[in-house]
């Protein structure tokens, strides 16, 4: 028996304003890994509209690889950016924390698999070895265990952040390395 073997088949999503990532993880392996970006155009599209995106894509996958479950990031509390002197601002966005609590219930909803949720530190610890692991760190990261699993494909330019951050998820629900919550 290969060690992957023993792992559950996983499908995370990890989604922000621009874009969404997916990827269905066995172990420490990619199985499919997909972004749906939300350019400009799509940008008019309301939050519902785009959850329904999202949702018929995690229908599509769970039809295609039969997951045991759904794993998606945690909804942060705080989140930070730069400030005009480069230096971290932490800051609380209700808007966000709304929007992607809604997004995990259109999932529940409408998937009939067990959702998690995985803290965004516990992964990035577990799985790049950092909590404080940058989005560069998980696309860095991603982009070699690609390169490894699929040596003849020229993945230059394939891996962006939520598709990395979705992989990273994966792979630490599949290996069990910690703590999953349940989603209800």
């Amino acid at each position: 028996m290969k060690a992957e073997d023993v792992f559950p088949c996983v499908l995370a999503v990890d989604q922000s304003s621009a874009r969404c990532g997916f990827a269905v993880v066995k172990g420490q392996r990619i199985l499919a890994a997909q972004s749906i970006d939300f350019p400009r155009s799509l940008k008019t599209l309301s939050h519902s509209q785009r959850r329904k995106i999202v949702v018929l894509k995690v229908q599509e996958l769970v039809e295609q690889f039969a997951p045991a479950c759904v794993a998606v990031e945690g909804v942060r509390l705080f989140s930070s950016k730069k400030d005009a002197a480069g230096e971290d601002v932490k800051f609380i966005s209700r808007p966000t924390m709304r929007i992607l609590d809604r997004l995990i219930g259109a999932i529940i909803d409408h998937v009939e698999l067990p959702v998690y949720s995985v803290e965004t530190q516990a992964w990035k610890y577990a799985v790049l070895g950092n909590r404080a692991a940058t989005k560069d760190d998980a696309v860095w990261y991603v982009l070699r265990v690609l390169q490894e699993q699929y040596p003849d494909k020229d993945m230059a330019g394939a891996v962006n952040h939520d598709l990395a951050d979705a992989c990273g998820v994966g792979i630490f629900a599949s290996t069990q390395s910690g703590p999953l919550r349940k989603e209800e």
